[in-house]
């Protein structure tokens, strides 16, 4: 969804700031730059406040951090794409090979600091061991 909203951004700036007659190029891209970066830090700010934003009571910038524990580790195979080189350093190609590798399974713990309400969440994390 925010990927489709900044190619949005990217045209709509175009758009708008190339109807603008009278100003220099350099003026333009300055204006065309500074409505992509407000349109993104719009985007980033919604994702932020919505992971932190309490189930129960539904309130934002509500959750606190409380704890982190490792519940799982599994070894795996983590596929990476490693680079051909010459002789002299410079890249001929590319081909993919399976290094071994761990998957840590986290649990966070938030806690809402309006109604008291306990979230956890789960994150996995694939790690080479390189």
């Amino acid at each position: 969804m925010e990927i489709i909203l900044i190619f949005v951004a990217i045209l709509l700036s175009g758009f708008f700031v190339s109807d603008i007659s009278g100003l220099s190029d350099i003026t333009q891209n300055v204006l065309g730059f500074g409505m992509i970066a407000t349109i993104g830090g719009l985007i980033l700010f919604r994702r932020k406040r919505l992971k932190s934003r309490c189930r129960k009571c539904k309130r934002n910038w509500a959750l606190k951090f409380i704890e982190q524990k490792t519940i799982k580790t599994e070894k795996i195979s983590v596929l990476v794409e490693l680079e051909n080189r010459d002789l002299a350093r410079n890249v001929t190609g590319t081909h993919d090979q399976y290094i071994p590798g761990k998957r840590n399974t986290y649990q966070y713990t938030y806690k809402c600091k309006y109604c008291g309400n306990l979230e956890t969440r789960v994150l996995k994390e694939d790690r080479a061991s390189i």
